[in-house]
C-alpha cells in the first residue's frame, strides 16, 4: 500500500441514513474530502517517512480526533468516517508480514 496512492483518494464511506434525511450530503462528503486532501499533506504526516504508511495513517486519525465538530458533517457520518480511518489502519498492519514472507 502506497501512500501516494492511498493520500490521493479520500477513504470511502456510506453515509448515514440520518444524513440523507437532514442534511446536506454533498457538503458533507465536500467537508470529508476537504478534511483529507489537507491533512494528508500535513507537516506532521510529511515529516514521517514515505514508507510509515502506519504513522501517516495514525497522524490523520489524530488530526480527525481533533477535528471537533466545527464542520459540515453530520455526526454519525463523522463516526463512519473514522471507523474508515481505523480499517484503512488495520489493513495496513494485517498486510505488513506478507511484505515479508519472501525474504527467506
Amino acid at each position: 500500500m502506497a501512500w501516494e496512492q492511498l493520500r490521493t483518494v479520500p477513504l470511502n464511506f456510506d453515509h448515514a441514513s440520518s444524513c440523507g434525511a437532514n442534511w446536506h450530503q454533498s457538503g458533507c462528503m465536500q467537508s470529508w474530502q476537504e478534511f483529507w486532501r489537507e491533512k494528508t499533506k500535513s507537516e506532521m504526516v510529511l515529516a514521517l517517512g514515505l514508507a510509515d504508511v502506519l504513522g501517516r495513517l495514525r497522524a490523520v486519525l489524530k488530526e480527525f480526533d481533533k477535528w471537533g465538530s466545527a464542520t459540515y458533517m453530520h455526526h454519525d457520518c463523522r463516526m463512519l468516517a473514522r471507523r474508515a480511518i481505523n480499517e484503512k489502519l488495520k489493513a495496513a498492519q494485517d498486510a505488513l508480514p506478507d511484505l515479508f514472507s519472501d525474504m527467506d
